[in-house]
C-alpha cells in the first residue's frame, strides 16, 4: 500500500442533535503528490426524523427523494438509478395498488380478515393464495396457508406441526414456462399444472428447532442441537 496517496484523507461525518447524519465528507487522491478530491454525501430529514432526499457526489440534485403517507409509510420514491414507484396504501396501511417508472402496475387483493388472496401484475393474476378453513384442525391447517399458486406453479402445505411451521410442501410445477394468469377455480388451476409433483417433508422438536428433512429425492438431513439449541451437527 501506497502510504502517501492515503495521507490525509479523512472521512468527516456531520451529525445533528437528533443523532442523524447529515454530510459526509470522503478525501480521495488517486495520483500521489496531488491534492485530494472532496465526495460530499449529504441528506434532508423532516421533522418525524424520516430521510426525504439524498444527494451523492455525482449530481448537484437528489439522487434519492421520497415522500411519506400521515402514517410515516413511504408512498413515493425517486431514484435516479431506480425510476420512481409510487405505491397506493388501504387503512390498514398494506399495499394494495403500486405503479412504477417501467409502467408497471401491481395490485393486491385481500380477505376481510386482511390475508391476501391475489396479486396482480400488468392485468395477469400472476399469485394466489388459499388458506386452511375450521375443518382443517386434524392437520393444524386453521387459518394457515394451504395453497400458494405463483409465477412457477402451485405449492401445497397439506399439514402443520403445533407451533404453526409447515411439515410437508408439495410443488408442482407449470406445464407452461411462462407468466401465468391464474383463473378463480382450482380445477382450472390444476388443469395448468404438470401431474408429477415433488414432495418435501420437515420435522421440528418441541422448541421448534428443525431436526429432519426430507426432499423430494428421497434424501434425508438429520439436525442436532445442543442444549442451548445451536446447531450442533447435520
Amino acid at each position: 500500500m501506497n502510504m502517501a496517496l492515503h495521507t490525509h484523507t479523512p472521512t468527516l461525518a456531520v451529525i445533528d442533535p437528533r443523532g442523524l447524519a447529515m454530510r459526509s465528507v470522503a478525501f480521495c487522491r488517486s495520483e500521489q503528490d496531488q491534492p485530494a478530491d472532496e465526495r460530499v454525501n449529504s441528506q434532508t430529514y423532516d421533522l418525524a426524523g424520516r430521510l426525504l432526499s439524498q444527494r451523492d457526489p455525482r449530481l448537484a440534485l437528489p439522487n434519492l427523494n421520497t415522500t411519506y403517507s400521515l402514517s410515516g409509510q413511504a408512498l413515493l420514491t425517486e431514484s435516479v438509478d431506480a425510476g420512481w414507484r409510487l405505491g397506493l396504501l388501504n387503512e390498514a396501511g398494506l399495499p394494495v395498488e403500486g405503479w412504477d417508472s417501467r409502467d408497471s402496475r401491481r395490485q393486491v387483493e385481500y380477505d376481510a380478515v386482511l390475508r391476501p388472496l391475489a396479486i396482480t401484475e400488468d392485468g395477469l393474476v400472476t399469485e394466489r393464495f388459499g388458506y386452511g378453513e375450521a375443518d382443517g384442525f386434524e392437520h393444524n391447517q386453521c387459518n394457515q396457508l394451504i395453497r400458494h399458486d405463483d409465477t412457477a406453479g402451485t405449492r401445497h402445505l397439506p399439514d402443520y406441526g403445533l407451533l404453526g411451521v409447515a411439515l410437508t410442501e408439495v410443488r408442482q410445477f407449470l406445464l407452461d414456462p411462462r407468466t401465468p394468469d391464474w383463473p378463480l377455480t382450482e380445477a382450472e388451476r390444476d388443469a395448468l399444472l404438470e401431474s408429477d409433483s415433488l414432495e418435501t417433508q420437515w420435522a421440528f422438536n418441541s422448541l421448534g428447532g428443525q431436526i429432519r428433512q426430507t426432499d423430494a429425492m428421497g434424501n434425508t438431513q438429520s439436525f442436532k442441537q445442543t442444549v442451548a439449541g445451536q446447531l450442533k451437527a447435520v
